[in-house]
This record gives structure tokens, C-alpha cells and sequence, in this order.
């Protein structure tokens, strides 16, 4: 799965089960991030787009169906 985050200030993408616990935390490289869902169990999950100084710029879910 690839987010791509069209706005300069995006930073890291956090990656959150939906019990709220943080699951993964990676640096968007040219206003993407490629993440690799294979590992992750069936379920909602809640992403979040942040800057330098972990403000959120954006956020939503999707859904890993195996």
C-alpha cells in the first residue's frame, strides 16, 4: 500500500490499531510512504500523516482483508 501526502510539511506516517495502540511509525520519503500490509492481522487500522513537530495533518483508516 502506498499513501501519498500532496502538502511539503508531512513528515512520518503513524499506523495505529483500531484499540488506538501505535503499530508503525515511518518517514514519508517525496510525500510518500510504501507500506508493506502483509504482516498486519485482519482489522481496521487508523493512519495519521504528521509534521516536524507531530502535528496532524491528516488522518483516516483502511481495512486489511486476507
Amino acid at each position: 500500500m502506498t499513501i501519498l501526502a500532496e502538502m511539503e510539511e508531512a513528515n512520518t506516517i503513524h499506523i495505529a490499531d483500531v484499540s488506538g495502540k501505535i503499530i508503525y511509525i515511518n518517514k514519508m520519503q517525496n510525500h510518500r510512504s510504501h507500506i508493506n500490509t502483509s504482516q498486519f492481522t485482519e482489522g481496521i487500522y487508523l493512519w495519521e500523516i504528521r509534521d516536524k513537530n507531530d502535528k496532524i495533518l491528516a488522518q483516516g483508516k483502511f481495512n486489511v482483508v486476507k
